[in-house]
């Protein structure tokens, strides 16, 4: 999109430096002196030559001058391309991030000039991360309009900020929840008051985060009968090594 960012950097300092034009011929005058490109500066040459004859340049207004600028030289294939783009999948989000797609969307729809506000809000949605569209489509408050692309564009930059610091604190919960059945911390015996560190279990044992709860007399649930019971819970000793003492 090189021609329609040369075409808006023009517009940017014709409007930062008015008192440097008298007049629209003298704002042509020096976009064509810039145009010195393989395809534009064939279009200045042909410009200057009709300039000579007629000793005047043949639009009258820089409006003029910008749409057959963009019409009539190689900014022309630019547009073209640019609405096949948009009216295939080759603009859609995929991979890039929310600003990137909302960047490359906002340029196609600036160098195809669209206008129409619902026909560019229905392309942006179409190309939304399905994500990002399932965000939008539950919110309950603050829907956007779908003839305002800016409504559009301020509504998923915020719901993709809220779901990425979704998806940190998630993340973050789910280490905490993997550290606290893995091990880490202390265990407390009301009984006996001491605090042990807890290590962690073996893989084939379930370790159980509650009250003691005493148990009848059992038999040894080891076949070779090496139970030990201790403070009313009776303990396997194959089981045993890895556990916390209690």
């Amino acid at each position: 999109m090189k021609g329609c960012a040369f075409l808006n950097s023009c517009d940017l300092y014709i409007g930062l430096a008015p008192i440097q034009f008298t007049n629209d011929q003298a704002r042509i005058y020096w976009v064509l002196s810039f145009m010195k490109g393989d395809c534009t500066a064939c279009f200045t040459d042909q410009t200057m030559q009709l300039a000579q004859q007629t000793r005047s340049l043949p639009w009258a207004t820089w409006a003029e001058f910008r749409i057959e600028l963009i019409h009539n030289s190689c900014l022309k294939n630019e547009v073209q391309m640019a609405c096949m783009d948009l009216e295939t999948s080759k603009y859609h989000q995929g991979s890039h991030s929310v600003d990137e797609y909302i960047d490359k969307f906002c340029e196609l729809v600036d160098c195809t000039e669209y206008t129409e506000g619902t026909n560019i809000v229905l392309k942006f949605q179409h190309g939304l991360s399905p994500i990002i569209q399932d965000y939008i489509a539950c919110l309950t408050y603050g829907q956007p309009s779908n003839d305002i692309p800016k409504d559009w564009y301020d509504a998923v930059i915020l719901c993709n900020e809220n779901h990425i610091a979704n998806s940190a604190f998630q993340s973050t919960l789910q280490s905490t929840r993997t550290t606290a059945i893995t091990g880490g911390g202390a265990h407390h015996n009301p009984i006996t008051g001491v605090t042990k560190p807890v290590h962690s279990a073996p893989a084939h044992v379930m370790v159980v985060v509650g009250e003691l709860i005493p148990t009848p007399p059992l038999k040894s649930c080891c076949h070779s009968g090496a139970g030990v019971r201790r403070q009313g819970l009776l303990v396997c000793t194959h089981l045993h090594r890895g556990l916390p003492e209690i």
